[in-house]
């Protein structure tokens, strides 16, 4: 039946052309302003896993945290990790002279010092590369833990990081192994006014026992000291630079070659040739920057757009089209440009949730 009908339908189409002797088109032009928008939730997790992938090729042992709002890395460092054999004649004459439980101070000495400071360590830096660039971290910070046998808990430790002196005392331990951590803080430590700025950092120590500690024979046997330094870098990063800075994406972000396929400047671009313009919305649950413009860049074309909300909005106008279309081979580099005091939030958790496309569309079909 439904055969049939379809077959009369032809029929009389034909039949009404002949009848009013009409001619058929020769051709037909599609025009409009078509729109397919639909919902996702798209895991966008690998783009900015691209973003951060290489800045810590210089800690292999950074950790990274698992439940934190923001994409947050933990930096430790052992800066010693010995247990010491030899004391101070200071010590050995002391406890001899007071029968095994000693008070420093009592014969009229100053502190003494257990562990002299040695040469530096250097803490690395992160190797930005040539995708970040006048970045500063917000909300960096740094502890000190100092842990071993009962020795520890009469032990100052003089920290020097770049010139800037602390002194600090009290057990603590970070507990900190492997490359995963649940915590949304670093572990309870020792605060220190040391903030981490990406670049390397010149640490060095001494650990010595003040005046009016009390040492016994038994701290000297398996007297182990180890001090840790850790790290607390969410990624959350502010633009210094007067001029403003840019972030780029990887090279690798796009297809290697033309991005529509073009083997030759002789080929046609297929989008072209239905499509005058395009714009694209991908909306998202957070939005990973503030203050910055989207620009995609390929020889002399640069097409901008501004980034706002949660919203990754990216319009191809009818020029940009037209010296796309003109342009072999087009390879774009996609990059964030950002204004002085601009920000980049990563969140740890960063889903598409909504894709809108809008095209201009002026196709002519010849028959």
């Amino acid at each position: 039946m439904k055969k049939l009908i379809v077959f009369l339908v032809i029929v009389a189409f034909f039949a009404v052309i002949s009848g009013c002797d009409l001619a058929l088109p020769n051709a037909v032009q599609i025009v409009g302003n078509p729109e397919l928008r639909f919902s996702a939730n798209l895991d966008m997790g690998e783009l900015l896993d691209s973003m951060v992938e290489g800045l810590f090729s210089s800690h292999p042992g950074v950790i990274r945290c698992t439940n934190t709002p923001v994409r947050t890395f933990i930096i430790r460092q052992d800066l010693y990790n010995q247990t010491i054999l030899i004391f101070p004649s200071e010590i050995i004459d002391g406890l001899s002279a007071s029968g095994g439980v000693y008070t420093v101070g009592a014969f009229g000495e100053g502190p003494i010092e257990l562990i002299p400071a040695g040469s530096p360590i250097t803490l690395e830096g992160i190797d930005f590369g040539s995708f970040l660039d006048d970045f500063k971290f917000l909300d960096a910070k740094a502890r000190l833990y100092i842990s071993g046998s009962s020795i520890v808990d009469i032990l100052t430790i003089e920290l020097n990081i770049d010139g800037d002196l602390s002194t600090n005392s009290g057990r603590s331990q970070s507990g900190l192994s492997g490359t995963q951590y649940p915590g949304l803080d670093l572990p309870a430590g020792i605060n220190l006014p040391f903030i981490f700025d990406g670049t390397a950092a010149s640490i060095s120590f001494r650990a010595y026992i003040e005046e009016g500690k009390i040492i016994t024979n038994s701290m000297l046997s398996g007297a182990n000291v180890r001090l840790e330094i850790a790290v607390w870098l969410p990624m959350n990063l502010e633009i210094t630079g007067v001029s403003g800075a840019s972030f780029e994406f990887p090279p690798d972000f796009f297809p290697s070659g033309d991005l529509f396929g073009r083997q030759s400047a002789a080929d046609s671009n297929p989008l072209a040739e239905f499509i005058e313009a395009l714009s694209i919305d991908i909306k998202m649950n957070s939005s990973p920057f503030t203050g910055a413009d989207l620009v995609v860049k390929s020889g002399a074309i640069e097409i901008v757009n501004s980034l706002s909300g949660n919203s990754l909005h990216f319009q191809i106008s009818e020029a940009h089209m037209a010296a796309i279309n003109s342009t072999f081979p087009f390879t774009p580099v996609l990059s964030v440009k950002f204004v002085q005091g601009g920000r980049i939030t990563l969140p740890r958790v960063f889903r598409a949730t909504e894709f809108a496309f809008r095209a201009k569309v002026n196709y002519r079909i010849e028959f």
